[in-house]
């Protein structure tokens, strides 16, 4: 059985898509009650992350399980609650059949200090090192749809914000393809490595993302830096508590600084096909 958990977000729910084309017993785990109805090729479980207990029932008979960290903008302590999950993940898989985890993690996952939020991929890569278990984890860029609180605001104001230097370009990939990517991995995957890192062909930079969004709705979109001493007030004001703000902000920085980057001379490198413009002419 593989079980994903996560499965209403943009990658779990496009991992059990994914996984559903195959003749596998197949569960999704969500928090949501209204979710929990069966579904074309997979049925749904609930389970709060939080509840060791609940986990341990879903987990108990699987063979592989899809684990991540959902980040949550209001939680008051995003580090703490990631190791309270973790610690829960530890202990339903010590108590299950479980075989294979594939962790959910992220590009800049390979420091444990100095990268804000992105601490809690290298915590959940590291967390499961005393157990038996084979283990694979898969490090996506920056997904494309961070940028769509941007682009709302960007339609009614023509003015496209971000706390990057608008010219700063960075690899940046699209949830569906990274959700493919792990569906055939868990799937057909070797698993000779036992980090994937996830890329895009080219970089881009808010500058790229405000062409094609003033080709596509003809009219001249502009772009313009929030600027760090801002950061944490505008976080706070769009509802992130202090420390899920400074947790970002700081991750922010590391990007900039340019301390987030791929390992591709110790893992195995992907480039994923979506461009920008694809990306964008989607959503559009």
């Amino acid at each position: 059985m593989i079980i994903v958990l996560g499965a209403t977000g943009q990658i779990g729910s496009g991992v059990l898509q994914e996984l559903s084309k195959y003749e596998e017993l197949l569960v999704g785990v969500t928090r949501r009650t209204v979710e929990c109805s069966d579904r074309k090729g997979y049925s749904m479980r609930r389970a709060d992350l939080f509840d060791c207990s609940a986990l341990k029932s879903v987990l108990k008979d699987g063979r592989t399980v899809l684990l991540m960290t959902p980040e949550n903008p209001s939680s008051t302590d995003p580090i703490s609650d990631a190791e309270k999950i973790i610690e829960n993940y530890r202990e339903a898989i010590k108590g299950s059949d479980i075989e294979r985890i594939v962790g959910l993690s992220s590009i800049g996952a390979q420091f444990n200090t100095g990268t804000g939020n992105l601490v809690i991929s290298n915590m959940l890569e590291n967390a499961f090192a005393d157990l038996s278990i084979e283990q694979i984890f898969v490090r996506p860029a920056y997904f494309f749809s961070n940028w769509l609180g941007f682009v709302n605001t960007a339609r009614k104001t023509g003015v496209l914000y971000t706390f990057f230097p608008v010219d700063l370009k960075i690899h940046m990939v699209a949830p569906r393809d990274v959700a493919r990517f792990i569906g055939r991995l868990i799937i057909l995957g070797d698993f000779n490595k036992r980090i994937y890192e996830l890329t895009s062909s080219h970089s881009y930079s808010a500058l790229d993302v405000a062409e094609i969004l003033s080709i596509q709705w003809s009219r001249d979109i502009r772009t313009e830096q929030i600027l760090p001493e801002y950061w944490l007030d505008t976080l706070l004001r769009a509802g992130f508590t202090e420390k899920a703000a400074n947790g970002l902000a700081d991750m922010t920085k590391a990007v900039i600084e340019g301390k987030v980057y791929p390992e591709s001379q110790e893992h195995e490198r992907e480039i994923l096909s979506t461009t920008l413009v694809e990306y964008f002419s989607k959503k559009s």
